[in-house]
């Protein structure tokens, strides 16, 4: 066997690491938002909006409507309840009278929508004057009432 020579390759030299140069951090961005200026709105026209800030007087009336007790109106308030019967006196009974509407509304509708029983008793009872022990007349108990025991032929 005849010895081969190595083939001498061409040498081609060989690529060095490039050093990139260290960049140094970026300066913070600047907010875009923070230059622009707030624009100005023109209005649309019209009444303007209103706040809506809820009065003393509904205040009452709608805590009242509740079944809250005076102490607790008064407490919620921060007023005596001296001073909420001095001047709230008729927003107070206004809102116990609503409240009285709403929980009728809703044993009614308890009642005669959902078919409960105990709430068509309750209707009974009280708004028509029915109860399960019938109040018996005196002047009945009075009369001479005469029994028939046997048949006369």
């Amino acid at each position: 066997m005849a010895k081969r020579k190595k083939k001498k390759s061409a040498s081609v030299p060989k690529k060095r690491a490039s050093k990139k140069p260290v960049k140094k951090p970026a300066p913070p961005k600047e907010d875009p938002l923070e230059k622009i200026e707030p624009l100005q709105i023109k209005s649309k026209g019209g009444r303007p909006e209103k706040e809506i800030i809820l009065s003393v007087e509904k205040t009452v009336e709608f805590l009242s409507g509740l079944k809250a007790t005076k102490e607790e109106v008064a407490a919620f308030l921060c007023i005596s309840v001296d001073t909420l019967d001095r001047r709230y006196a008729e927003f107070f009974s206004i809102g116990r009278l609503r409240g009285k509407v709403k929980l009728r509304r809703a044993i009614n509708d308890e009642a005669i929508n959902k078919r409960n029983g105990r709430c068509l008793v309750f209707l009974a009872k009280n708004d028509l004057d029915m109860s399960e022990n019938p109040d018996v007349d005196p002047e009945v108990e009075k009369a001479d009432v005469t029994y028939v025991t046997e048949w006369d032929d």
